[in-house]
């Protein structure tokens, strides 16, 4: 078997905690529904595939020059949730007006402590306190995106008494 087992560097738990601070006031400072000019490359969900994001980054090119909106479920099921996120908030620290994230639904706590992303932090950083700094700036993310006034972007649909953009930023 000449399969060659990928390994990452694991950052020290308190430098993803300052990471999740700085992510987070970005966060807060944007609007709940981004409004976003084109032109940028919309990502779906990438649930903890960092090789997916490399080849996305390689083939489309990295910030600044090119602008990127991921659609939330950056966490969960994949190999890599841990770097997935790390590496999209370096982006967005790095270049936050090239970065925009929106939540999805494995971006709210009840949703990623079940579905694996808990257990990868505790198995690698034993930490409960790192989990809940990313929970808290995933409690900051905007909800959607509107490009050029025409193109709503949201993770996974609206409800049936949502009617309008502003109906949704209520």
């Amino acid at each position: 078997n000449n399969e060659t087992m990928l390994r990452l560097p694991i950052i020290p738990s308190n430098i993803v905690i300052k990471l999740c601070k700085i992510v987070k006031a970005l966060f807060a400072n944007e609007n709940i529904i981004l409004n976003l000019n084109s032109p940028m490359i919309i990502v779906g969900d990438l649930h903890g595939h960092i090789m997916d994001l490399f080849r996305i980054i390689k083939r489309f090119g990295p910030p600044p020059r090119t602008r990127y909106l991921f659609l939330g479920d950056i966490v969960d099921r994949g190999e890599f949730s841990i770097e997935t996120i790390i590496f999209i908030y370096i982006m967005k620290a790095l270049y936050p007006n090239e970065i925009f994230v929106i939540r999805g639904n494995h971006e709210f706590e009840e949703v990623c402590k079940l579905s694996g992303f808990l257990d990868d932090i505790l198995s690698t950083y034993k930490s409960k306190e790192l989990f809940y700094s990313f929970v808290e700036s995933f409690d900051y993310m905007p909800i959607a995106a509107l490009i050029n006034d025409s193109i709503l972007c949201i993770h996974a649909g609206i409800g049936p008494k949502i009617r309008s953009v502003a109906d949704l930023a209520e």
